[in-house]
Order: structure tokens, then sequence, then C-alpha cells
């Protein structure tokens, strides 16, 4: 079924599913946080605005998200049992492949094939992390030893291993026509229920040096980990209460101290509860 004479700005505002965690609190799931890169400073990422998109993208983006179209489809279905009950991270991330993917994978089809300013034949899609190459080798800081590894095991295949251990649960990737290769993760995206994230553990301003003691930290220095790793500048963390966008970067001097900036953006939000705010970000 199709949805009728509506822009893609209206299409990306459509009401999230409600959502109900059950999810245990306490800890993280993150995995290799030891090994994981920590920032020198982290703060607001106060331009993250629409306002601010539509100033730095006004003559490519406006007439995009804002024309209308009339073979948009419709919203996925998706019935409160057993999609919008979340009892761990792999049930979050069921229900973000079936909602929010669909979503996001439809808009991006719809403002590049009706861009005349997208010159590019590689078109830009959110895929699994999985489904993304992600860095050649582990991080500087990961041993060649792991008590998994059969003790015969080169240390080249034992790296190999390691590598697939760690990668983001989501990816952004800039398709290559004509190849069977996996495309590099340019948006690496992480996953967590919110009893094991929540914007509490975000600083309201600049931090220098950041805490890093916070379990509630640790996701983020993972996803920080992951941009540096991919050589992406952007990275976002998703809950099923909020989403968390971060621009990372060298501070000004040096290539051994990074910072994070940091925007949310609530799951609750659509255009009903934005409705005296039409720059509100959903």
């Amino acid at each position: 079924m199709s949805l009728w004479n509506l822009s893609l700005f209206d299409f990306l505002r459509v009401a999230n599913p409600p959502l109900s965690c059950h999810c245990p609190g306490g800890g993280t799931t993150t995995q290799g946080a030891s090994s994981s890169k920590k920032p020198s400073r982290m703060g607001p990422w106060f331009e993250f605005k629409l306002e601010a998109l539509e100033l730095i993208y006004g003559e490519a983006l406006i007439p995009i998200l804002y024309r209308r179209y009339k073979n948009l489809h419709n919203h996925p279905f998706v019935a409160e049992t057993p999609f919008c009950e979340i009892y761990d991270e792999q049930c979050l991330e069921k229900l973000l492949a079936k909602w929010t993917q669909s979503i996001v994978c439809e808009a991006l089809e719809k403002a590049q094939v009706n861009n005349e300013n997208w010159t590019t034949n590689s078109p830009v899609d959110m895929v699994s992390g999985g489904a993304a190459k992600f860095g050649d080798d582990p991080p500087d800081d990961f041993s060649d030893d792991s008590p998994d590894d059969p003790p015969d095991d080169p240390p080249e295949k034992r790296r190999k291993r390691q590598t697939k251990k760690y990668r983001p649960d989501w990816a952004g990737i800039q398709r290559r026509p004509f190849s069977r290769q996996k495309c590099p993760n340019i948006l690496p995206g992480e996953t967590k229920p919110s009893s094991k994230w929540d914007h509490k553990s975000l600083p309201s301003s600049v931090k220098y040096p950041v805490p890093t003691h916070s379990q509630f930290i640790k996701p983020i220095q993972q996803l920080y980990t992951y941009c540096i790793q991919s050589k992406s500048r952007y990275g976002f963390l998703i809950t099923d209460r909020e989403l968390l966008v971060i621009r990372v970067g060298w501070m000004r001097g040096s290539r051994k101290r990074g910072y994070i900036e940091h925007s949310l953006i609530p799951w609750s939000n659509n255009s009903e509860t934005s409705k005296r705010d039409s720059n509100t970000l959903t």
C-alpha cells in the first residue's frame, strides 16, 4: 500500500510505536569495553538542529524534504506483541530492523532518486553492522592472544577472529554498483536497551577530562572507538527511549586527544508532540 501526497518531512515525523522495556538494569552489554578509546573532552552538539541543517544543505535538502510524493510505502505494521516488548538487546534490534530501518531506507531512496544534485551512482543505505566492512585490523591495544583461540592458530588468524568479535550493530554504507564486496561502514551505530544506557550519563556542559568510572559512559566510548576505527566523524546509539547522535574529532593541535559532541532525540518525538515547534527533530 502506498501513501499519497506526503512529504518526507511528514513521513519521518510519524509516531514511533510505544515500547515496553523489561530488561534488567545494572551493568552494560558493552563488549570490549576495556579496549575502548577514551575521549579527552565531551559536550553538547549545539549545532545539530534542523535550522542548521537547512542552512548548510538548504539548496539540496529543502526541495527533497518538503516536496509531495505519491509513491511512499505505508509505514510498517508493528504488532504490540511481540515486537514492542523489549526483553534484551536482540528484541530491540528486531524492532528497529522492522520499523526504523525500513523507514530510513525508504526516505534515503526517495531523497537520492529525486535529487538532481545527487551525482553519484552509489546509493546510501542503513544496514546491519554485519553487512558492512569494518576496519582492516582490530584495535591497537587488542592482544593477539585470546583464551578462546586454539593454541595452534597463527597470529594473523587470531587477529581476524578478534576483528569479527567487535563490530557495530548498525552501519551506513554507500553501495558500489556491480560489486559483491561488503561496503565500508561510514556511519557506525549501536543498540542498547534503556536499562543499560540513558542520557543521564551525558554531561550538560563541556567536560574535560571525561569521567570514565560510570558504566553508562562505556557504550559511548565504544561508539567513539568505532568511529575512529571506521574513520567516520559521526555515529549513533539508539535505545527504546532515545537516539543519541555524536560527532567526533581531534582536539586542536593533537592527533591523540579526541572529543565527542552529542545530541539527543527522544523516541517519543513525533509530529503530534512537536506541533508547536516544526523544527523538532524526530
